[in-house]
This record gives structure tokens, sequence and C-alpha cells, in this order.
């Protein structure tokens, strides 16, 4: 289980590095939001320069990637195998990244979500809504300390995998 996480982080990463190279504006409707609170501190993105969001067959199972850009800070909610409505847990079948974006191509991995709930209350190819909570992990510091998703809700217009940078579908 364990290789499996740092694989979809490894995916996920990819997620983050497209969003940053790549123009968002074409991937995905204005229609698209998503709101949490990190520590007690409301963060908020919305629009399509902001969200990318996908859906569609990776390695044989269906995947929902969720990437998300907050000021100078990322989000990425990826959820392999995706099964549709239901409640996801984050230790085995959800990987939730938090980074600090530092430059065009720099992004620093800050926290990975350890434990917590993902929901999907609606989905079809098209849309997707939920809400979710977290612990977070921070990486790279000793010793360990953590943060807070809480109150966590989206809703977002879907593009197709096939429509994703060839980065974020050819990793390892």
């Amino acid at each position: 289980m364990k290789f499996l996480k740092l694989s979809l982080c490894f995916f996920a990463s990819m997620i983050l590095l497209s969003s940053c190279k790549k123009g968002i504006g074409e991937l995905v409707d204005n229609n698209t939001k998503i709101e949490f609170k990190l520590d007690g501190v409301t963060k908020k993105s919305s629009g399509k320069q902001s969200i990318q969001t996908y859906y569609g067959e990776n390695e044989g199972y269906q995947t929902l990637m969720l990437n998300a850009r907050v000021d100078n800070e990322n989000i990425s909610l990826v959820i392999w195998p995706f099964n549709g409505v239901g409640e996801y847990d984050i230790e085995t079948d959800v990987v939730i990244l938090y980074s600090i974006i530092e430059g065009p191509n720099e992004i620093t991995l800050n926290s990975i979500g350890i434990s917590g709930k993902l929901k999907i209350t609606s989905f079809n190819q098209k849309k997707v809504e939920g809400q979710f909570e977290s612990t977070l992990e921070r990486v790279i510091v000793t010793p360990p300390s953590y943060r807070k998703i809480t109150n966590g809700s989206f809703s977002c217009e879907v593009s197709p995998l096939s429509e994703a940078p060839e980065s974020l579908i050819d990793t390892p």
C-alpha cells in the first residue's frame, strides 16, 4: 500500500507541475470551485484559470484527479480507484497533497494527507461535487508536525483524462 501511495504522490506531483507549465484556461469551465479551511484559515479557488479536474482510466482503474491553485499554494486530490458517488478513506483510497509554489516550475511538497474522509456527493463524466476533511502531515520536518483541513467542498467541471498533459499520463 505504501508503494501505491508513493506512486500516486508522484502522479499527483505531475499534476502540480503541469498546472504551472500549461495554460489551464482551456481545461475547465467557470463553474468550478473549491473551498476549505486549513488550520482554521479559509482557502478558496474558483474558475478555469485555477482548477483542473480529470476523470478516466489509468492503469486499468478509473481515476479522478482535482488540482487547485490557491494564491501561491496548491492542493491536489487523487482518487484511485474511483467508483463514483460514495465515501473514500484518505488512508487507503485518496492522496491529498498540499504544496507551496515558489516559482514557475518550482513546487515544494509541504504536506500529505494521512487520515480523513472524502465524500463524492454527485458525479457524472462532466461534473463532480463533494466534501472532504483531512489531517495532513508536514513533510521534511523533524519531529513531524500536522495540519488540519476542515469544511472542504468542491464543485468542478470534469475533463476527460485523455485531455490531460502527456507528462501527467506518462508516469513511471
